[in-house]
């Protein structure tokens, strides 16, 4: 599994829950449909795309967060030498979508 085809990633990961951004692994999303979410929101979505994936966080607040969510688990896989490789292209578009926002709030 390379995280690169949305088939695979929508058969691997759970996306049924408490998401600020359900479909953000599927769809590609607008900024007009994020702008209005705040920093913080805007970093927890950016972050729960790597979170569906298993990702461990450093950030201990991140951590915290998604352990509190019922569909998180560690994947003791995920490739931490790259947090990218483990997402597909619509996450990556995303990623770039939120982080975009998030950086001129």
């Amino acid at each position: 599994y390379n995280g690169n085809t949305v088939y695979d990633i929508t058969s691997m990961t759970y996306y049924e829950g408490d998401y600020i951004i359900p479909d953000s692994g599927t769809r590609l999303i607008s900024s007009s449909e994020i702008q209005n979410l705040s920093k913080e929101q805007l970093g927890l979505a950016r972050n729960e795309i790597y979170a569906r994936h298993g990702r461990q966080f450093q950030m201990e607040e991140y951590q915290t967060y998604f352990e509190s969510k019922s569909w998180y688990k560690i994947n003791p896989n995920y490739d931490y030498t790259n947090d990218n490789n483990n997402l597909n292209d619509i996450e990556l578009a995303n990623v770039d979508t939120i982080l975009r926002i998030e950086n001129s709030k």
